[in-house]
């Protein structure tokens, strides 16, 4: 999978560098844009082939469109929109191949983060009896 490579002014470079900073206290391993990117292409092109992990993967796997949603928000208009083309197939490949859920895979995401909203085929009905469960 080739990836592109999103060319950002310093102004971006510098804002996407304050959110990386702060994401990494939360983290084990060390995270960069490029990163993020790579991992939400792998994840929508798993979940087109049929994603067969568990919940708790795929949330720690969803982790990284999060990231990616942070860093755009505080991009400025022109960096925002490049990051958000970069994204978009794979965005929409994810869009594809997984079905809506009624709650999100985590408690109390806001509406705006779509993916936590949606499961691949193959473990919707499954996630969510879990998910209800949870909440109880």
């Amino acid at each position: 999978m080739k990836q592109q490579k999103l060319q950002l002014n310093s102004v971006d470079q510098r804002k996407v560098d304050e959110v990386l900073r702060s994401q990494q206290m939360k983290r084990q391993y060390p995270l960069s844009l490029d990163r993020l990117i790579y991992n939400w292409q792998s994840l929508a092109h798993t979940v087109r082939q049929g994603y067969d992990a568990t919940l708790y993967e795929y949330i720690n796997e969803l982790s990284s469109r999060t990231s990616i949603y942070l860093i755009a928000s505080e991009l400025t208009d022109f960096g925002g929109k490049a990051l958000e083309k970069l994204i978009k197939k794979s965005d929409d490949t994810f869009r594809e191949y997984t079905i809506p859920m009624k709650k999100s895979v985590i408690k109390d995401a806001p509406e705006s983060y779509w993916w936590l909203f949606r499961a691949p085929t193959l473990n919707a009905s499954e996630w969510n009896k879990v998910i209800s469960e949870q909440e109880c």
